[in-house]
């Protein structure tokens, strides 16, 4: 029977390495459905829903792993000498991580992206860029971590977790990755997933309304977020300061007397977005930097793609590169699964990730350009999540009908609520006037199907919300759904009855 602890994370390091488990060949777990078998070390910490040393020694018996550390309570007590309590467990965990994994983050250097809309496509866009400048650079965020263009899975929250961040960290320096790009949520941030991690460069890309199901209100979702702002290893911020609570973070940096760069459209802004010129097979995006102007020419459409370009490359500039060097690294980068996404056909089909109002908007006003060219309209495919912000919903709502010529209503991950509840939230907030341009239809692969159909030839149709996501979660069923492949099989029906 145990009945003993340990106090520090010095002793437990200490007990781990006395047993034979180190990081290179054996993984710290905090979820005992991804432990592998006896070289892993599981974790026990209570959750809201679920404590997880109730398991303990049956893993063991088990062999799904070779030593549990549980939080300490002095009413438990463990038949197996491989369940070590440990007091406080819970809030050792970064600390934890740090030392086991031989502080990853300490030899690298590492940029995290914060802001509701735009963490992927720029983590991308600036491991791309800086691999192309030379670098080996990952990312870890939303899609996956690793090479940008060859990414591998993970727990599929934004942030990982904290122990997780750390074990990622460290198999990405053991594969000699010198800079890794971080997706930083606010979740992320408020949860200290993120806590131990040596961030160097912070970047702000914008704040709208999401998260308010977590976080409750707006003012607590933007302090999330300025933690980054606030981070101890930090020493450059770059801003998109066109955003009200940009600069309240951009103020916060520079009363740190940390080195920071404005981007936006003022004159005041280091980084200056003087035009976006739509073209032929993009857009041209003219910029002022250090007081001279340099034109880049991409294929990645919309004027909030050029506000994610100006970021990254004030970043890059700010990291000591030329400016021609950053336009031809610019020159390479290509957008992210599910982030405006084209899928060939006609009507034109697009996957993008928009999933608050916001983010919804600007994505149909980058379209209208697209649509206008080809003389045709514009559609848009979306939905709503449940047991999430319901605030946003009739927001989307009016955003779609306002920008798009057709509004196809469907659903989004409806969860616990019912489908049909949370879709009369959306319309609620369409003008009646312009419901006469409105179909509803709670089936996403018929309202897929639906658009695509109905569409001419000439037109641009937005399948929004889902982006890269591969499922659908209906109560308690998670499905197998995929817009990109919803969307070529409909343009592959109404082709063979074309």
């Amino acid at each position: 029977m145990i009945s003993a602890y340990l106090h520090s994370v010095s002793e437990v390091l200490a007990e781990l390495h006395e047993r034979g488990f180190y990081a290179d060949c054996s993984g710290l777990v905090t979820d005992h459905r991804r432990l592998t078998g006896p070289r892993d070390v599981f974790l026990a910490v209570p959750g809201e829903k679920f404590d997880p040393r109730n398991l303990a020694d049956d893993l063991l018996i088990e062999q799904r792993c070779g030593l549990v550390l549980v939080d300490y309570d002095d009413q438990r007590a463990y038949q197996s000498a491989s369940v070590l309590p440990v007091l406080h467990l819970k809030t050792m965990l970064a600390d934890l991580a740090f030392g086991y994994y031989e502080t990853p983050s300490d030899a690298m250097t590492i940029i995290a992206v914060t802001g509701t809309n735009g963490k992927t496509t720029v983590t991308r866009w600036l491991a791309q860029a800086l691999n192309h400048l030379g670098k080996k650079a990952a990312v870890i965020g939303t899609l996956g971590y690793g090479e940008p263009d060859q990414l591998k899975a993970h727990t599929g929250l934004t942030t990982p977790d904290v122990v997780g961040v750390h074990h990622l960290l460290h198999e990405l320096r053991q594969h000699q990755f010198d800079t890794v790009c971080i997706e930083a949520s606010s979740i992320g941030l408020e949860q200290r997933r993120l806590a131990c991690v040596s961030i160097d460069v912070a970047l702000f890309t914008n704040l709208s309304q999401d998260h308010l199901d977590y976080h409750g209100d707006m003012a607590a979702y933007g302090r999330s977020k300025m933690i980054l702002a606030s981070w101890p290893t930090l020493r450059l911020a770059v801003v998109n300061a066109d955003d009200s609570f940009g600069m309240e973070f951009l103020a916060n940096v520079q009363r740190r007397n940390i080195d920071c760069s404005a981007v936006g459209r003022a004159d005041s802004a280091e980084c200056q977005i003087l035009s976006v010129a739509h073209q032929e097979n993009g857009q041209r995006i003219e910029l002022k930097i250090n007081g001279a102007s340099t034109q880049i020419d991409t294929s990645i459409i919309g004027e909030f793609n050029a506000d994610n370009m100006a970021l990254v490359f004030a970043t890059l500039i700010r990291l000591g590169y030329d400016a021609s060097q950053v336009k031809s690294a610019l020159a390479e980068v290509t957008p992210a699964p599910g982030r405006m996404q084209h899928i060939e056909g006609e009507p034109a089909v697009v996957v993008d990730y928009a999933h608050t109002p916001d983010a919804l908007e600007k994505t149909l006003l980058a379209l209208r350009p697209f649509a206008n060219k080809r003389q045709g309209k514009l559609w848009v495919v979306f939905g709503c999540g449940g047991d999430r912000d319901r605030s946003k919903r009739p927001l989307m709502g009016a955003a779609a009908a306002d920008k798009a010529d057709f509004v196809v209503v469907t659903s989004d991950n409806p969860r616990s609520e019912k489908p049909e509840n949370i879709l009369q939230e959306i319309v609620d907030g369409i003008d009646k006037a312009r419901q006469d341009k409105l179909h509803v239809e709670v089936d996403r692969v018929r309202a897929i199907e639906f658009a695509v159909a109905k569409a001419s030839a000439k037109d641009v149709v937005l399948l929004a919300g889902k982006g890269h996501e591969s499922t659908q979660t209906i109560g308690a069923q998670v499905i197998a759904h995929s817009d990109v492949q919803c969307a070529t099989s409909a343009l592959g029906k109404r082709g063979a009855h074309a």
